[in-house]
């Protein structure tokens, strides 16, 4: 019997070089939960770490939630330093939103992108979820050392 492969999925490259079309057909998996656009949570990780500097503070670390969440779903469109989590609809709901708060104090930035993550993948009933961000091929030893288990295409 095969052993189940429940690792995230990271498609990194060129862009134009047909990682889309890859996500595209990958993301089609039953098992699979991705979002509509590119994350780009690990290029800006040093932006995100700034704006949301202190999570010490449970109203950051809830503003943080709300805007990894929002990036991983919708892609990256947001100016972090302009970033309000008034502006935008909650992709959590307020129940969903407390728990995750309360499971994440003492969590580090990158730590909180596979929370999120693994949050909205169980949310959408899949077993693996799916990042493509083509300029994330020169931050692969930070996803590494952030998601261990990570598989990379």
């Amino acid at each position: 019997m095969s052993k189940i492969n429940n690792s995230p999925i990271f498609i990194v490259g060129y862009m134009h070089s047909g990682t889309t079309m890859l996500k595209d057909i990958v993301g089609k998996h039953s098992d699979v939960f991705t979002g509509q656009g590119e994350s780009k949570l690990f290029e800006f990780l040093p932006q995100i770490q700034q704006k949301f500097c202190n999570l010490e503070d449970t109203n950051v670390l809830r503003d943080l939630i709300n805007y990894l969440a929002h990036a991983i779903v919708y892609g990256y469109h947001l100016n972090h330093s302009q970033y309000s989590a008034q502006k935008f609809e909650p992709v959590l709901g307020p129940k969903e939103l407390n728990e995750l708060v309360q499971h994440c104090v003492g969590l580090k930035h990158h730590e909180l992108i596979n929370i999120v993550f693994n949050n909205l993948m169980t949310k959408a009933g899949k077993r693996r979820w799916l990042e493509k961000t083509p300029s994330h091929i020169f931050n692969t030893d930070l996803i590494i050392n952030s998601i261990p288990n990570t598989t990379f295409i």
